[in-house]
């Protein structure tokens, strides 16, 4: 169970994201990786790279600095991280927003 696991509670309304490539690194390795959804808290990404549950992971997510995040769950290539710092409510609307703009609607996962 995890971010993007119908099942995880959160408060907060995950999203997909249309412009789902990030960057993910991990000490001095980085890699391309996909966002599978998003919320305030947290991020759920595919990757091909396995990440040990409790690792830092520094996510740049489109237009943001780069965010850091704690692997709270990795299974099969697919890693719920949790933000350090929750996205300001602001900056995660911001991101929707911007990618509504691009894209056109996004749907809710939970």
């Amino acid at each position: 169970m995890g971010i993007c696991d119908p099942a995880f509670e959160t408060r907060d309304t995950r999203r997909t994201l249309r412009d789902n490539v990030a960057q993910a690194r991990r000490g001095l390795s980085r890699m391309r990786v996909e966002i599978l959804d998003l919320s305030a808290a947290g991020v759920c990404i595919k990757t091909y790279d396995r990440f040990p549950v409790g690792s830092t992971l520094w996510l740049r997510l489109p237009g943001l600095a780069p965010q850091e995040s704690i692997v709270i769950w990795e299974e099969d290539f697919v890693t719920g991280c949790e933000f350090a710092r929750p996205l300001d409510p602001a900056v995660y609307d911001q991101i929707i927003r911007s990618d509504r703009q691009r894209f056109g609607s996004l749907s809710s996962v939970g």
